[in-house]
This record gives structure tokens, C-alpha cells and sequence, in this order.
């Protein structure tokens, strides 16, 4: 068995009280490296519960047996740690030079240190701060004498700030990667005594990560800890709902990233050729030229404001917490700054010994300053743009230097009024986000966002404090407009009191939409619809999720309801009509109503789609051809939908004209309609189960198998 199999099951056999095995494993271990020095506390152990074994066998009753046991399985936890931790040292060539140094940290030396260059920056004093934050997160466990010590370095005024919040990711990265019950509590008494927001918020983002439920019975004062941290900050719930929201949006970079670049940055860039680029968290500096053509002034006008409404989209985006800057630096992360694991952790300031020796292209260093206290980048980024600064401010018009130098341009968070802890937080959660992403690092941590850590809410450690009540319908929200499915399956089954919370069982409804489960979903709206039985949005849920199980006459009659709710709401009339085409006794009404719907609305394309698809099922070939290209035409000049939709509504159009081609034995222009479809969805897709997947249509004309048959060769034929 390898070291790291070992190792899991180490702690599996702590974790449950199983410490005969445990004791076992850890004997194994350390037979054959003597040189680690914990044999012989393994020995102790052995030999301490051979003894409690003993007494048991005899019958002796011992009132305190309960909590000698749990204190001998700490102890088995504890060599586990310092196991890991000679593991970690000999395998990890980053941490070579830790091997050689004590598993504990020497807290006053490092306090002494910390002191004497306090207010002092120079190369050395980062170096020490960087081998110091290297020795925090290979930690083994805290004695309780080093998290006091630790809790005293971190609240000093007389240690630089900076340092300060370095040191407190260090502990956390450790926390994370070995729970560790003193570096949780020396994180959230730092988190509630600290005064300055920057260690306030590391702080908290640093305790809320490192609980860890799984060791819930080695350390049931967790629970207590955490509940009584609720009860003595009212505004905890506010924070971590914040926290659990940004976490979301760091992870959703990817969908933000494609959003800006597909539907905002090419108007933008379009607009910037042409001399109307809207200027994003600044007031336009120079008025435009004045046009002495109306015409073409009230054009440029026009486009000018649909750039500036792209512009506007994506402040709106950041504002929320999208991580839009993310794409731009991610290629910004090769500079020498970031070989030094520390630096990736670090809070910007302008006085950091690494910023000595750039070029700044000739320009005061008030301007730069300014221009750094201006950009809306987390502290990851502003490291990157002021290494890369010679190519950047060469690029900036003078008027805009000027009042940079002047102090007349604020950073955009400023603009839009969002607290200052939010921004800290958001900020720092980035460039975590920005380390586990990018850093060649990365791999030899725990990952914070990874699925089984990021969603907070989850943790049952929270689940009578009030916080799954606050977050889980927004965070559930959240997560099905980022597309992020899988976790809205754990935070439903986590949430003890989901009855209790209809708005998140709405979005739970959703999420089983989503995912195809429709029967659950039918479960949740008809639970929400016995409370309030005319709600729309239920009601409208359900007959979709009934239409899409195929249940097509309850789906016929929530329709119905909801017609009678809302008569005048001609979308209702059509889907109730659609439904109805499924049902042969009901067709007639079906295509009654969608004739009228076509008589209301001609250039509704999906009124169009819907009648030439009942004029298929009518058997009435000619007529819904005939729609079926209007359907066609209507969806090449619609450019309102989404490019995705669209394409796959278009392929689909194909699809059902080539079946009316089939039937009506315009087999060759059919099958070249089939081939077209095919095409249009791409490669992976059989043809067989294409055609299967419209067996309603093959059994209601009588197609044979030998034609089915015959027609999938010919397509295949010309793929």
C-alpha cells in the first residue's frame, strides 16, 4: 500500500474511533524511518490504551473513560499530523527546505522579527515574510501555547498590516490541508477581535474554510464555537452569504468571460475603430466633434449609446461580482513576482521592493499612483499590471494622466457604493481564486474551490445558525444561471429545513427542470401550488414539467387553469395548443386555436412552428411544407435569440420539414434535409436514433422498417 493510501486510512480509523487500527497503521509507518523521531510517541500510545484495554478486560469502571479515550485518540491524531508533515517535507521539493526545521514555528522569534521591521521594506524582510509563510502551510497541529502566541503576532499593531494578512492565508492554506482545531480558533478570534477590515476578512474567509464537519467527532467543540460566533456577530450571516455568493462567481468566470466576449467586447471593439469607445469607470474627457451632417451626427449618437449600454452591462456584471478581469491577466502571471509562493497572497501596496526596479515609462510616481488606486483589480492584478507598467502608460491620453496625477479619477468600486469589506473580500477571494487557477503552486493545496469545498452553505456545522435560510434560495439561483447544476444537488440534500423555505424550493423545482427529473420537479410545484394554488410561475412549472414527462393530459389541464387565470395571455393559448397536438382527440381544438394565434400574430415564429407542426401531425403535407419554409425564412431574419437557441431551434425546423418532404415521396430532397440537419448538429449524433426519435411521426404515417431502414443508408450516404 502507498504512503498517501496509508495515510487516508489513518484518518479514516481516527475519525472512527477505530484507534487499535489506527495505532496499527501508524506503527507501520514509522518502523522504517526512524529518522523522523515518532516512533517512540507511537510506542507511548500503544502502550497507554494497551493499558485502558486491559483495565476494560478486567472490569474496572473508570467515570472518566469516555474522555480518556477521546484524548488518546487526539494524540493518535496528532502523530497523524506530524506523519503528513515529514511526508509533505521529503516528497514536496518546494518544501525542502522546511524538512529540516521544527513542525512548529517558533512564535516570539518570528514575533521579534515581524516587529523589528515594522514600517521597513526592504528585500530582505520580504524574503523572511515569504520563508515564513512557506513554514506556516506545512504545519503540523498547534500546541495551544502557539495559537495564543499566533493570535498575539496577528492583532499587533507594532507587525505591518501586510504581513498580517499574509501570515493569516498561510494558516488557512495549513487549516485546509490538515484541520487543525487551534488554527480554526486562532483565525476566528482574530476574526473577532481584529479592528482593520483587511484581517477581518482574511480572517473570516480563512476560519469559514477550514471547518471541517468530517472531524465533527474528534472535535465536537466546533459546533459551539461556530454558533456562539453567530450569536455575538449579527452580521455574520451577511458576510458569509456574501462570501458564498463571490465564491460562486469566481467559479462562473468561465461563463462571465464568454458572455463579455461574445456579446459585449465585439460592439465594444467595433465601436472603438470607429472613434466611439464609451470610456467605462471615467466621464468622458473630450466632447465629440461637432458633425455637420444631421443625419450622420443622430447615427453616431445612436451607436454611441448602444456601446455605452455594453459598457454599462458589463459594470453591472462587476458590480454584481462577476470576475470580468480575469481572461486579461490570467497570460500576466510570468513575471519573477510570482515564483515566490508568498507573493500570491500578497496585498498590494506601491511600496513593495519588487515594484522598485520597473519602468514607468517616464511618468510621476503620483500619476502612477493614482492610476493604481483607480483600476478595480483584486491585488493579483495590480501586482501584474504594475510589473507590465512601461506598456501600459505610454498607451494612456495625457488629459487622463493629468487627472490621475490630481486625484480626480476614482476606482469604480468607489463609484458604485459597495461597502468597503465587500470590495476586500471580493478582491481577496480573486486572487485566491487567481492562485488556484494559475499558480504552479496550486496542485500541492487544498483547493478552496473545489466542489466539495466551495459551497459553504452546505456545511451542517451551519445548519441551526440561521444561515441556510438566508442563503440557499438566492445561492441556489445563483447557480442555475451560472449553469453550475451539480452543487444544487447537495444543497438540497444538506438542507435540513427545506419545507420550511418555498423560495428555495421553487429554484430546487427548476434545478430538477433542468436535469431532466421531471417527476420531482411535478413533486415541488404541486407542494408550492397546495400553498398558493394560482401561482403562475407554479403553474406554469408544472404543465411543463408534466408536458416534458410526457404526461400530456395533466400537462392539458394545468394549461387550462392557467387560461382561465390569465384569458388574455396569448402565450398561454399557444403552449396549451401545443400540448394538445400530442393528444389525438384534442388536435382539432389544437390547430383551431393555432390558426387564430396565426391570424393574431404571423410573425411569431414560434406560432409558425407550432401550426406547421400540427399541420404534420394532420397529415396535411402540402400545408405544413409551406410552413415550414416560412418557419425557415421567419428564423434567418430573427436575430433577438441567442445564437446557441437559435441554431438549434433552425436545425430542428430542417428536421421536421425534411419528415414532411419523406412523406409526401420527395425522398431525395428529404434526404438531402436529413443530411442538412446532420450537419448542422455536428458529429456524434447517429442517424438511426435520429429518426427513432420521431417514432409518433413513423407510426402515424405507417412507415415500414424496410423504408426506415433504406432512408437511414441514404443519408448516411451522403454524410
Amino acid at each position: 500500500m502507498e504512503t498517501k493510501e496509508i495515510l487516508k486510512h489513518i484518518k479514516e480509523s481516527i475519525v472512527g474511533k477505530q484507534l487499535a487500527q489506527s495505532i496499527h497503521l501508524l506503527e507501520h509507518l514509522t518502523y522504517s524511518h526512524t529518522n523522523w523521531g515518532i516512533g517512540e510517541d507511537v510506542q507511548n500510545l500503544k502502550d497507554t490504551y494497551s493499558l485502558m484495554l486491559n483495565a476494560v478486560e478486567s472490569g474496572q469502571k473508570d467515570p472518566q473513560l469516555t474522555a480518556n479515550y477521546q484524548h488518546l485518540l487526539r494524540e493518535a491524531y496528532r502523530l497523524f499530523a506530524l506523519v503528513k508533515w515529514q511526508v509533505r517535507s521529503e516528497q514536496n521539493q518546494s518544501f525542502a527546505f522546511v524538512a529540516g526545521l521544527s513542525p512548529i514555528v517558533d512564535v516570539a522569534t518570528a514575533f521579534q522579527r515581524l516587529k523589528d521591521f515594522c514600517g521597513v521594506q526592504t528585500a530582505e524582510h520580504r524574503t523572511y515574510v515569504s520563508e515564513l509563510f512557506l513554514v506556516l502551510t506545512n504545519q503540523a497541529l498547534w500546541t495551544e501555547n502557539t495559537m495564543r502566541g499566533m493570535e498575539e503576532l496577528l492583532l499587533s499593531e507594532d507587525v505591518d498590516v501586510v504581513d498580517r494578512q499574509i501570515l493569516i492565508s498561510a494558516i488557512m492554506l495549513s487549516a485546509m490541508g490538515t484541520f487543525d482545531f487551534n488554527k480554526l480558533q486562532c483565525l476566528i478570534h482574530v476574526y473577532a477581535s481584529a479592528t482593520q477590515a483587511p484581517l477581518r476578512v482574511r480572517a473570516l474567509v480563512g476560519w469559514a474554510m477550514a471547518l471541517d464537519y468530517g472531524m465533527n467527532n474528534l472535535y465536537p467543540e466546533q459546533k459551539a464555537l461556530v454558533e456562539n460566533l453567530f450569536k455575538a456577530d449579527k452580521g455574520l450571516t451577511e458576510a458569509l452569504f456574501q462570501i458564498q455568493i463571490q465564491l460562486i462567481f469566481c467559479l462562473a468566470t468561465r461563463h462571465d468571460t464568454n458572455i463579455v466576449n461574445e456579446n459585449i467586447m465585439p460592439d465594444i471593439i467595433n465601436g472603438s475603430k470607429t472613434g466611439n469607445m464609451p470610456k467605462f469607470d471615467i466621464r468622458i474627457l473630450e466632447e465629440a466633434e461637432e458633425s455637420d451632417d444631421f443625419l450622420e451626427r443622430e447615427a453616431s449618437e445612436q451607436q454611441m449609446e448602444e456601446l455605452t449600454h455594453k459598457a454599462e452591462q458589463m459594470m453591472d456584471m462587476q458590480k454584481q461580482g462577476s470576475d470580468i478581469y480575469f481572461g486579461g491577466f490570467a497570460v500576466m502571471k510570468n513575471f519573477p513576482f510570482f515564483n515566490t509562493l508568498a507573493n500570491w497572497f500578497c496585498p498590494f501596496f506601491y511600496e513593495n521592493p519588487a515594484l522598485l526596479g520597473v519602468d514607468k515609462a517616464g511618468i510621476p510616481d503620483s500619476v502612477v499612483r493614482g492610476l493604481l488606486a483607480a483600476v478595480p483589480f483584486c491585488d493579483s492584478d495590480k501586482y501584474s499590471f504594475a510589473l507590465a507598467m512601461n506598456m501600459v502608460l505610454g498607451k494612456i491620453p495625457p488629459r487622463m494622466l493629468e487627472l490621475l496625477g490630481q486625484g480626480e479619477i476614482k476606482g469604480s468600486f468607489q463609484l458604485m457604493g459597495i461597502p468597503e469589506e465587500t470590495i476586500l473580500m471580493r478582491n481577496y477571494l480573486q486572487d485566491l481564486y487567481r492562485f488556484f487557477r494559475l499558480s504552479p503552486y496550486r496542485r500541492k493545496f487544498v483547493d478552496l474551490f473545489a466542489e466539495d469545498r466551495f459551497l459553504i452553505v452546505a456545511n451542517p456545522l451551519f445548519q441551526e445558525t440561521g444561515l441556510p435560510e438566508r442563503c440557499n434560495a438566492p445561492v441556489c439561483r445563483l447557480l442555475l444561471k451560472k449553469q453550475m447544476y451539480d452543487p444544487i444537488g447537495r444543497l438540497i440534500s444538506s438542507y435540513a429545513n427545506i419545507l420550511e423555505d418555498k423560495n428555495f424550493i421553487l429554484s430546487a423545482a427548476k434545478y430538477y427542470m433542468q436535469m431532466g427529473i421531471y417527476t420531482h420537479a411535478q413533486t415541488y410545484y404541486r407542494y408550492l401550488l397546495g400553498h398558493d394554488e394560482d401561482n403562475k410561475s407554479c403553474l406554469m412549472g408544472l404543465a411543463r414539467s408534466c408536458f416534458l414527462a410526457e404526461e400530456y393530459e395533466d400537462a392539458n389541464e394545468t394549461y387550462e387553469r392557467l387560461e382561465t387565470l390569465y384569458p388574455d395571455d396569448w402565450k398561454l393559448q399557444l403552449n396549451r395548443a401545443i400540448c394538445q397536438t400530442y393528444i389525438d382527440d384534442a388536435l382539432p381544438d389544437a390547430m383551431t386555436t393555432l390558426a387564430k394565434l396565426y391570424y393574431e400574430h404571423p410573425e411569431e415564429i414560434d406560432v409558425v412552428r407550432a401550426l406547421a407542426w400540427g399541420y404534420l401531425l394532420s397529415q396535411k403535407l402540402e400545408q405544413a411544407q409551406k410552413k415550414y419554409l416560412e418557419v425557415i425564412a421567419l428564423q434567418k431574419g430573427n436575430e433577438s435569440m441567442g445564437a446557441e437557441s437559435k441554431r438549434s431551434q433552425s436545425n430542428q425546423d430542417h428536421l421536421h420539414y425534411a419528415f414532411t418532404l419523406w412523406f409526401d415521396g420527395q425522398v431525395s430532397s428529404a434526404v438531402d434535409e436529413f443530411v442538412l440537419y446532420m450537419k448542422g448538429i455536428g458529429s456524434g449524433e447517429r442517424v438511426e436514433n435520429v429518426i427513432l426519435a420521431e417514432n409518433v411521426l413513423l407510426v402515424r404515417y405507417g412507415i415500414s422498417e424496410t423504408e426506415y431502414c433504406l432512408m437511414v443508408d441514404l443519408i448516411n450516404s451522403k454524410l
